[in-house]
């Protein structure tokens, strides 16, 4: 399939504003997802920071936390917060408190209003409070706890909003890819702030980590908002043939999709929407439960330190960064090559992101004897869950791309439910941290729920769009879009 500017179509395109309009050679709606890797790269690593500058916060007392003595030495803790084993808890989950309860809202409002103040503002609130968390810290614990909630509630908007971005910037043929690159800063997030936090902590200080992550987010947020718009039409840099080629593509505009009443009732009936629920929150429940148990499981089984058990997560989401990026690419080449339906391909990917990672899962957990195999087994299989980005996760823009935002709204609530459960489930199944067969058992509760997400959306999971989802128009509009497509099937930007 050769690539092509319909040059005859972006004639037609009228532009919103009088700029002079450059001739930019670089796809704008590849810019737009890289920003956004780079948003959700931050968020990621605002939200998983505490987990290392804990270590340098809280005043470590070797009788009540078992901490060895090399690893002490290696923090060198004498000074730090005197918070409880329940106080340190609450604030390493209190983020999730405020990001539980704002998802669907944040679909919603950058369904209404646009994408990009609802996804960059709330970043750059998010990076102010980064900023004030060390201030908030020795002010009182109450304030700190506060700022995580808050940090939790305007990323929740963030996350949420920016689906909403696919549904009048992407080409459905290219869905995997800019949705994966654009998702995949999480897992790339999480991969760099374990080193980059503990390398800073103790060099600079603590403090030091939410003052760099908050001034580069700032920094970010100024650049998002002056390039991106909430539609190609609106863009100053795009050219015109690209706007034609996506806007013939997708077959809508923004203001058609703003001016349409989201279906809540049709969208809570739907089974391929249900089919993305489940597996959002079984994926959810096992992603979630492995990376909170894992380096416990490294520490207690082969006797890793604490920093050891930290790197031992940084590859394998280094790794699932790339897996992500290689799944959008092949899964979006062989669609359009028509190799693969678009149904198939996002089952595909659900069975390998679920059910893969949790059968190298179950099999690492059996190599007590053998660290080196089961931390291999560990990083392949938390690599394999790169493809999920490729799987459910785009599934929502095929069925319904005008109301992406708000299924995932929805969908993340749900499946935000794992970041309490499945840590709270492993604290009653595994109350001897040293008994393998225990952490077996919890392996194969989290390998349950894995294997039913993936059964379950391979069965009602769906790549094609919706009746209820299509946009409502009258019978003469829908015969000049007919026309209209087919005169541009074959042009490509």
């Amino acid at each position: 399939m050769t690539i092509e500017e319909p040059s005859k179509s972006s004639e037609s395109v009228a532009f919103t504003h009088e700029a002079p309009r450059r001739n930019c050679f670089v796809r704008q709606r590849y810019v737009l997802a890289s920003l956004g890797f780079m948003g959700y790269f931050l968020i990621g690593c605002l939200r998983n920071c505490i987990n290392i500058t804990v270590l340098s916060m809280v005043r470590w007392n070797n009788t009540e936390t078992n901490v060895t003595d090399a690893v002490n030495s290696t923090v060198g803790k004498s000074e730090g917060f005197d918070w409880s084993s329940d106080q340190e808890g609450l604030f390493l989950g209190s983020y999730f408190y405020g990001y539980i309860c704002t998802s669907i809202l944040g679909g919603w409002l950058g369904n209404k209003f646009g994408f990009p103040i609802v996804f960059g503002l709330p970043v750059f609130i998010s990076a102010l409070l980064s900023i004030a968390t060390p201030i908030a810290a020795y002010t009182s614990f109450p304030l700190v706890i506060a700022c995580r909630v808050v940090i939790g509630l305007v990323q929740g908007l963030a996350v949420s909003a920016y689906q909403c971005c696919w549904s009048s910037w992407a080409p459905p043929l290219e869905r995997s890819i800019l949705n994966s690159i654009a998702l995949s800063g999480v897992p790339f997030g999480i991969g760099f702030v374990y080193p980059f936090a503990g390398y800073v902590s103790e060099t600079l200080g603590w403090e030091a980590v939410f003052y760099i992550l908050g001034g580069v987010t700032v920094g970010w947020s100024v650049v998002w908002i002056l390039i991106v718009s909430d539609s190609p039409r609106t863009n100053r840099c795009i050219t015109a043939a690209e706007v034609a080629y996506i806007e013939n593509s997708i077959g809508f505009t923004l203001k058609d999709m703003q001016s349409q009443d989201v279906p809540w009732g049709a969208i809570m009936k739907s089974r391929s929407v249900w089919a993305i629920f489940v597996a959002h929150f079984c994926d959810n429940w096992s992603g979630y439960t492995f990376n909170a148990i894992l380096p416990t499981f490294m520490s207690k089984i082969f006797n890793f330190n604490v920093f050891q058990s930290g790197a031992v997560m940084t590859a394998p989401y280094i790794a699932q960064f790339g897996v992500s990026i290689l799944a959008g690419y092949i899964t979006d080449a062989a669609r359009k090559r028509k190799w693969i339906r678009t149904s198939v391909a996002r089952k595909v990917n659900t069975i390998i992101a679920l059910s893969f990672l949790n059968i190298f899962m179950i099999t690492a957990c059996y190599c007590a004897t053998d660290s080196t195999t089961a931390v291999v087994l560990f990083g392949v299989g938390v690599a394999l869950r790169g493809c999920i980005f490729s799987a459910h996760l785009s599934s929502l823009v095929d069925i319904a791309p005008m109301y992406a935002g708000v299924i995932f709204g929805i969908s993340n609530t749900i499946a935000s439910i794992p970041g309490f459960l499945g840590p709270l489930t492993a604290g009653f199944v595994i109350p001897d941290k040293t008994s393998i067969s225990q952490w077996q058992t919890m392996f194969w509760i989290n390998g349950a729920f894995g294997f039913f997400g993936s059964i379950f959306f391979f069965c009602f999971g769906s790549g094609v769009e919706r009746n209820w989802a299509k946009k409502k128009v009258s019978e003469e509009e829908t015969e000049i879009n007919l026309k209209q497509k087919s005169a541009h099937s074959d042009d490509e930007c």
